[in-house]
């Protein structure tokens, strides 16, 4: 049967005294620009087209969810850094503490002990 290179579309009504279908492959072949291509090519081209497009979503879904660990990254690091300025703060504090406690006085008991021996 010769299919005219025309053709869009087959009509239902071509099927309309059909009583049985039979499930077949067929190989239809066409000349594109000096190179000639299968149905085959065309499905095999398809697919990899359907994955290119579904590799592209993976990466589009990844891409945001770095972006939004990058954002989280980020305002932990901005939290470390201003807990750190306050540990500072806290340690120059207790430092100026330490420095205002007066000397304890002698323990009055051991010398007493120590002295009458």
């Amino acid at each position: 049967m010769m299919i005219p290179g025309s053709l869009q579309m087959i009509g239902l009504r071509v099927f309309a005294k059909c009583s049985k279908f039979v499930l077949f492959n067929f190989v239809v072949s066409y000349n594109d620009h000096d190179t000639t291509s299968t149905t085959s090519d065309v499905v095999a081209y398809l697919q990899t087209q359907q994955r290119i497009a579904s590799l592209e979503k993976m990466v589009a879904a990844l891409t945001t969810e770095n972006a939004a660990q990058a954002t989280d990254i980020a305002s932990l690091t901005t939290e470390n850094a201003a807990q750190a300025t306050e540990i500072a703060a806290l340690g120059t504090r207790i430092a100026q503490l330490e420095i205002a406690l007066p000397t304890p006085p002698p323990n009055t008991l051991s010398d007493m002990i120590g002295k009458s021996s």
